[in-house]
């Protein structure tokens, strides 16, 4: 079989798929993606941001399209189900990638939670003042009621 082109591959960096026996997608190959969080020396409030837009595409997944729910809760949202430090990337063109999703184990307290303690541990690395403004504001709405998608709204409306 011939190589893809250099455009193809561009465009579409999965190097493999990882099947079951069911042929059901159990996860993938991709190259290098970045420099997870926890290893950058600052961070920008886009960043989380980013995570929040990824968060919201996730949770809009049916439920019953992975087919690999774990517990009842995963029968009502898709949730990254393991949002940490280690598990963000960004690349050197500044793109955030959220890696390892899957479903969440019996004590995860869900994705807002785990957004929330991981802002809270990060903040200190704010690269500016205006950053360190802008993760306060976004973890004060992360602690409300608000929905994630009126979050993002209420933060592109203020910046």
């Amino acid at each position: 079989m011939a190589s893809p082109s250099p455009q193809y591959r561009a465009s579409n960096p999965v190097l493999a798929c990882v099947v079951d026996t069911k042929e059901r997608m159990r996860g993938f190959l991709i190259p290098f993606g970045g420099t997870s969080l926890d290893h950058l020396p600052t961070v920008r409030w886009q960043i989380f941001f980013d995570i929040l837009q990824g968060l919201v595409t996730i949770h809009a997944i049916p439920a019953d399209a992975l087919g690999t729910s774990k517990i009842e809760e995963d029968m009502q949202l898709v949730e990254h189900g393991d949002i940490c430090a280690r598990n963000v990337l960004v690349d050197e063109s500044g793109k955030v990638h959220l890696i390892d999703v899957g479903s969440r184990t019996v004590d995860y307290q869900g994705d807002r939670r785990a957004l929330v303690d991981m802002m809270a541990e990060l903040r200190l690395k704010a690269e500016t003042e205006q950053d360190e403004t802008m993760i306060n504001r976004m973890l004060k709405l992360l602690e409300g009621t608000l929905a994630l998608q009126d979050i993002i709204t209420s933060l592109k409306v203020r910046t």
